[in-house]
């Protein structure tokens, strides 16, 4: 089970949206890591079929403008798992393009060739 389950299930707490701004809430406050947790949650939510409001879109931008995000490794997979099968086609097809073009190289750093 996620961590958050334990805890809402634990103390029989109605999963809403409200319940997930509190969570991002504090993940905002982890200046090192937090946007990484803020993605994390993200997702959670969502599959926990649980809409977004305005005030998580919110804490996302305030997350993603005052939080780092922690250790590039991990989080890149977050970044790519949260995107969905079409982005991912439509990113590899954008990369493969720029590759020809020599704007990129493999390790995906951006580059323009003189």
């Amino acid at each position: 089970k996620q961590w958050y389950q334990r805890r809402v299930h634990g103390n029989n707490v109605p999963v809403t949206s409200q319940t997930f701004c509190f969570l991002l809430q504090g993940c905002v406050s982890d200046q090192q890591n937090g946007f990484r947790h803020a993605l994390l949650t993200w997702r959670a939510m969502r599959r926990k079929r649980v809409w977004p409001k305005i005030h998580s879109y919110n804490l996302m931008l305030k997350a993603a403008q005052d939080c780092g995000l922690g250790d590039i490794r991990y989080t890149g997979d977050i970044i790519q798992a949260c995107l969905t099968a079409e982005h991912q086609i439509a990113l590899k097809t954008y990369k493969n393009k720029a590759l020809e073009r020599g704007k990129v190289k493999d390790e995906g750093i951006t580059k323009r060739r003189n």
